[in-house]
Parts: C-alpha cells; structure tokens; sequence
C-alpha cells in the first residue's frame, strides 16, 4: 500500500541521494529509474540484493 509515510520515505531517499526531489520539480513519491537503481545500490551496499530479491521472488510466487 503507497502509503504517505511511505511516500515520505521515497521523497527522504531520493533527497539523500541527490535526486529530483518535489521541490524540484518532480511528483512526491516518485520512483522512476533513477530512483530504482539508486535503490538497488544501496540494497548492494549494505549486503541484502539477494535477501531482497527472495523477498520479491516469494511475493510474486504463483501458488496453486
């Protein structure tokens, strides 16, 4: 659910990472690519890219 604390977080990231924040321009709570490979090399950055990624592997697992 995109919550607003959660669109407070997006905002918060992309101004700690130097990007186009609401009060430069761009929509609050937007994640575009920029935003999602940021994201990314943080995740890497601190060790959990594959925790993450089992994370969504899961998530999005068809069951039957």
């Amino acid at each position: 659910m995109y919550t607003q604390d959660l669109i407070e977080a997006v905002d918060a990231f992309r101004a700690a990472n130097g990007l186009s924040t609401p009060q430069r321009g761009s929509p609050s709570g937007l994640v575009d690519a920029q935003t999602v490979t940021a994201l990314w090399d943080a995740l890497q950055a601190a060790g959990k890219v594959e925790d993450v990624r089992a994370a969504i592997l899961d998530a999005t697992l068809v069951r039957r």
